[in-house]
């Protein structure tokens, strides 16, 4: 499955995957374990495909300027370029981009404190029609 990250203007960024409604919002973080990208909310809402987007399925447009199709050869240049490009990572800080380790140590459950990752994988909810 693939996802697109379009940047519309400033912090105006829409998300595009097959069987989903385009996704608007900047309520965004992104978690990045190994080559794989997963869209949440701030308050752990799965966006799209729980299980994430493989790096060779994810390309970015820049349609405030060219709008050319960008893919990247490793997750670092990938998150180099959305910083680059102010994506709202937690929150609307350019410089702040989370792994899953990162993650971890955020409390999810603030009744058992469980990690938020750990929380989010509990989680069977869905947004737009994403997969449990």
């Amino acid at each position: 499955m693939s996802l697109e990250i379009r940047k519309k203007g400033n912090k105006n960024f829409q998300h595009i995957s097959p069987n989903y409604s385009d996704y608007g919002a900047n309520d965004l973080t992104i978690i990045f374990e190994g080559n794989t990208v997963k869209l949440r909310s701030f308050t752990g809402r799965v966006i799209f495909d729980k299980a994430g987007y493989d790096l060779a399925n994810i390309s970015i447009y820049d349609d405030s300027t060219s709008g050319n199709k960008e893919v990247f050869p490793n997750i670092q240049s990938l998150k180099q370029r959305l910083i680059n490009l102010g994506y709202p990572f937690n929150g609307g800080s350019e410089d702040v981009v989370l792994n899953t380790v990162e993650w971890s140590a955020i409390t999810g459950d603030p009744t058992t404190s469980a990690s938020l990752v750990a929380y989010i994988e509990s989680e069977t909810g869905t947004i737009n029609g994403g997969t449990p």
